[in-house]
């Protein structure tokens, strides 16, 4: 967006300057208010009705901004700010190519600007899925910007990790932080990728600056347990993931853990209530019903580990080590053919469980002797 004086009727004038200035310290609605008021002095003025626009735009009225900022391009089509604008508002249209053919424009014509090759990784990462583009823009942006445009480093960051460059990913996020280190979601995203490249000492370290940044957010405490669990420190993962709860009743992720973490402590009756508590609120998860139902397996409880082991089996059937603990409980509790059936159907998926021939092989051999 120009700058530009405001001009015309001295009492418009006035008026344009305070919308302007509305404009700037985030007062959308009142800032429209003054441009209407001002509107009849600068109708033809492209930088007014730009801020008009985007006023519109703000206040979430498209329609509105996208016909204000084609009558600003139809009073000056030599200003990159009105393509860029202009684009902006084709997005939220659903208009993709449109808006790339504008936001291409507003870059060739001031190559200059950061903001505009950002514009169109945007548009090339969310849009388009084409991770490999938006890095590329990305990186030109923050070349562009000196290093300094943080959005820049942290959407670089996250097209590198979600094609898997985990080194790039962890050196854009490290810029992040140097450019902002008070932001706890940069260091939480670094804490990811360490985590991703088994880092985990560092990641715990990354996952605790963001927690003692935003001591609130419970997902930043969730990670920590998580690192704390890897590190083989029960005791701290199980205070830590007490405290995610402290937070985030709801937070299902962290009574699973603690069911894990109280099973290897042998105390099996809060692993089991805290198992629960998590099927509970994710009724939906296969991994906690078999994970409770592997426990009720070394506890030789047959019927509960049957009961959670086939519920797990009927949320996510293409899981083959599913059929296989299945089949090795159902054996267990006496029913051979049943656990033929399960050991089979794990031996036929994709990715069969290893074991499972042996034991189907074994098994079978041990039904025709009894035969």
């Amino acid at each position: 967006m120009s700058e530009e004086e405001p001009k015309g009727n001295e009492s418009h004038g006035r008026t344009y300057e305070k919308g302007f200035n509305a404009l700037k310290e985030g007062n959308y609605g009142e800032a429209l208010d003054f441009f209407i008021v001002a509107e009849p002095s600068f109708e033809n003025d492209s930088a007014f009705l730009s801020f008009m626009g985007s006023a519109y735009y703000f206040l979430g009225r498209h329609e509105e901004a996208l016909e204000t900022y084609k009558k600003a391009m139809e009073y000056d089509q030599n200003r990159a700010s009105v393509y860029n604008d202009l684009a902006n508002a084709l997005i939220l249209k659903g208009e993709i190519e449109e808006a790339g053919k504008n936001y291409q424009k507003a870059r060739e014509m001031e190559p200059g600007n950061y903001l505009y090759p950002y514009h169109l990784g945007l548009m090339a990462m969310d849009i388009k899925k084409e991770y490999d583009t938006a890095a590329d823009l990305f990186r030109e942006s923050l070349e562009l910007s000196g290093n300094t445009f943080v959005e820049a480093a942290l959407r670089l960051g996250i097209c590198y990790f979600l094609k898997e460059n985990y080194e790039g990913a962890d050196n854009s996020f490290t810029k992040a932080i140097e450019i902002a280190p008070r932001i706890p979601d940069y260091h939480y995203n670094k804490g990811c990728v360490l985590l991703e490249q088994e880092k985990v000492e560092e990641a715990v370290q990354e996952f605790m600056n963001a927690a003692q940044l935003d001591p609130e957010r419970p997902e930043f405490l969730a990670n920590v347990g998580k690192c704390l669990f890897l590190l083989d420190k029960p005791e701290e993962a199980i205070e830590c993931f007490n405290k995610v709860i402290s937070l985030d009743t709801d937070s299902a992720y962290s009574y699973h853990f603690l069911g894990y973490l109280y099973f290897e402590k042998q105390m099996f009756m809060e692993a089991v209530n805290a198992m629960e508590v998590a099927i509970m609120l994710e009724p939906k998860s296969a991994a906690f019903r078999y994970n409770l139902g592997t426990m009720y397996l070394k506890k030789m409880d047959y019927e509960n580990a049957t009961r959670y082991l086939q519920n797990a089996v009927e949320l996510d059937p293409e899981q083959s080590f599913y059929h296989h603990n299945l089949g090795i409980v159902q054996l267990a509790a006496g029913r051979p053919e049943d656990a033929i059936k399960s050991l089979e159907k794990s031996q036929n998926l994709i990715s069969p469980f290893e074991e499972t021939n042996v034991c189907l092989e074994s098994l079978k051999a041990s039904r025709g002797k009894e035969a």
